[in-house]
């Protein structure tokens, strides 16, 4: 019975913890083929400890045969190469997010969480592992390339240390606030000489978030669109009034474009991030058959609030 296995591991864990330590002997072999490197790896186990106990999380022991430097060894069974490609690093998770930035400097603890937080609701990231949104590029980038010393870390890492340098003594709260306001006075001279350029890459940014996907009907971009009238938001195509294929969309949390098609009724799936809520990802028409497969009540099914043109980009 389940109730018998959950006993026993917690039984088994418990003992586990009074075992003494359990001892892997691990080998490598390094071996040539021509020019070609290669890589053999073993272990066995030569001490059981806590395995004796709890053995789920032993390895699979694999042994090598004995080997000296220079011998020659016989290939066998080669399996088949592989084509692969190189992959990005993994997207940073929050946990991992916040050791980056306590590695870099920035924030404290008190303060990191709230940093990321803010990033959420403002629509510059979403998920996790976290990515971001076309917003969130274009204003990096932005900055980035109109003033570059308030995206770099240093420049963060930099202020911290003078806080620190006060509550220290080595450095005075007017010498610290004299340093801010010259470094912010540059930086704000910079982005006002750009303004214009700015507001132009991170307008595209918007409008690029704003796209959930290609119209079914003409081919147009979808964007958000919200209602003169009533204020909400729905979908509905570019190519209005030619086109007046419109779809409803709840009225909170980030949306995010998948490039996804919905195979049932061909139109576009989006992504819902909203703080504190799983993302889920639905089908933008509320009359394809997907949606009489899910539970009207668990959230997946916007509710209505598409009400067509005229509208405006919200």
């Amino acid at each position: 019975p389940q109730e018998w296995k959950m006993y026993e591991l917690v039984a088994r864990r418990f003992m586990a913890t009074l075992a003494g330590e359990a001892r892997v002997l691990s080998v490598r072999a390094d071996l040539t083929c021509g020019p070609e490197p290669f890589v053999a790896r073993g272990s066995r186990t030569v001490e059981e400890g806590w395995y004796r106990f709890y053995p789920y999380g032993r390895k699979k022991e694999v042994d090598l045969p004995h080997l000296e430097a220079g011998d020659e060894v016989e290939v066998t069974d080669a399996p088949p190469p592989k084509r692969g490609e190189t992959q990005p690093p993994p997207r940073y998770t929050q946990g991992k997010l916040i050791e980056k930035m306590e590695e870099l400097g920035l924030g404290t603890k008190s303060t990191r969480h709230a940093i990321i937080e803010s990033l959420y609701e403002r629509g510059y990231i979403y998920g996790d592992p976290i990515a971001p949104t076309e917003t969130g590029i274009a204003v990096a980038e932005a900055l980035r390339k109109f003033a570059g010393v308030i995206s770099s870390p240093e420049m963060t890492a930099a202020l911290e240390r003078d806080m620190d340098a006060i509550v220290e003594g080595a450095e005075t709260r007017r010498e610290v606030v004299d340093k801010s306001r010259e470094m912010l006075e540059e930086v704000m001279h910079l982005l006002e000489s750009s303004r214009s350029q700015v507001a132009a890459e991170i307008r595209n940014g918007i409008r690029e978030d704003r796209v959930m996907g290609t119209c079914p009907e003409c081919g147009s971009p979808l964007r958000v669109i919200r209602a003169r009238k009533s204020k909400k938001r729905f979908v509905g195509c570019s190519n209005y009034p030619q086109c007046t294929v419109t779809y409803p969309l709840p009225q909170n949390g980030n949306l995010v474009p998948t490039d996804e098609v919905c195979p049932e009724c061909g139109s576009p799936k989006v992504r819902m991030v909203s703080r504190g809520r799983k993302p889920w990802t639905f089908c933008l028409d509320p009359s394809c058959p997907t949606k009489s497969r899910e539970n009207p009540t668990d959230g997946h099914n916007p509710p209505p609030g598409g009400e067509g043109h005229p509208g405006e980009e919200a």
